[in-house]
């Protein structure tokens, strides 16, 4: 908890001009452990109000970003990391992959105070790739 304190507010001043409620959608098109109907995902996202993430952004984007979330969504990876400056306790859910479960983020969530957070499984192929189930995605946003 001290260490969380001190990285809010090492980062407080970053960020400030991100909208508040934010819907995040942190996306995975490519390399391994990628989401296979990315674009077709990204579309139903966007039309919701999603902002898509591709990693690319600045730091500052992200503080902001994820500080004001309300919601976010994505399958397993390093974009995650980023819930560390979440402060209005976010909907998370995570995806992964059947033959690859990984929680590592869970506990930066509970540090952070983050009380719904969702694992949810999809079928992998060999290098973990899923295709994310846009029904599935309807019933919990």
């Amino acid at each position: 908890k001290d260490g969380l304190k001190f990285i809010k507010k090492k980062y407080k001043g970053l960020g400030g001009n991100q909208p508040s409620g934010a819907k995040l959608y942190l996306s995975r098109a490519t390399n391994k452990r990628c989401v296979n109907n990315n674009r077709e995902i990204i579309e139903l996202l966007k039309s919701k109000g999603f902002i898509i993430l591709q990693g690319d952004e600045s730091l500052e984007s992200h503080v902001g970003l994820f500080r004001g979330a309300k919601i976010i969504i994505g399958a397993h990876g390093a974009l995650f990391k980023n819930i560390i400056f979440c402060e209005n306790n976010p909907r998370i859910l995570e995806f992964y992959a059947h033959n690859r479960s990984n929680q590592c983020f869970l506990g930066i969530a509970k540090t952070a105070g983050i009380s719904e957070y969702h694992f949810l499984e999809e079928t992998g192929d060999k290098i973990h790739n899923i295709d994310i189930n846009p029904l599935k995605i309807k019933q919990l946003i």
